[in-house]
């Protein structure tokens, strides 16, 4: 959950070309990825202001998105151009979302999780 679901539309569809497949245009919208469809969501929504949970005992300090044909060049030029400052080292980056929420984008050779 984030406190503007469209400011996090607008950067996962713009910056990282997520597929915009269904918005209620008033509190979320389900975000495709991937070359295929089916299963592959990112879900954007805003947070339950009346929602009484529990602090979190863990959490999520990141997600990665792994890209083939990676060319550091290219993407680092490609993030710069949408106003962020990419960090990291060859084969991956880092960026912050419009809510700091850290995002790692990493060649799949690199960051390979099968291996």
């Amino acid at each position: 959950a984030c406190p503007d679901y469209r400011k996090a539309r607008d950067f996962y569809t713009s910056v990282l070309g997520m597929q915009n497949a269904k918005d209620d245009q008033k509190s979320r919208a389900n975000l495709a990825f991937g070359p295929r469809s089916g299963g592959n969501y990112f879900i954007a929504r805003n947070a339950n202001e009346n929602a009484n949970t529990a602090p979190a005992k863990s959490v999520v300090d990141h997600i990665c998105y792994t890209i083939p044909n990676w060319d550091d060049a290219r993407v680092n030029a490609t993030l710069k151009a949408q106003g962020l400052n990419p960090t990291g080292r060859s084969g991956s980056v880092n960026v912050l979302d419009p809510f700091n929420y850290p995002v790692q984008l990493a060649s799949i050779e690199a960051e390979n999780p099968f291996i």
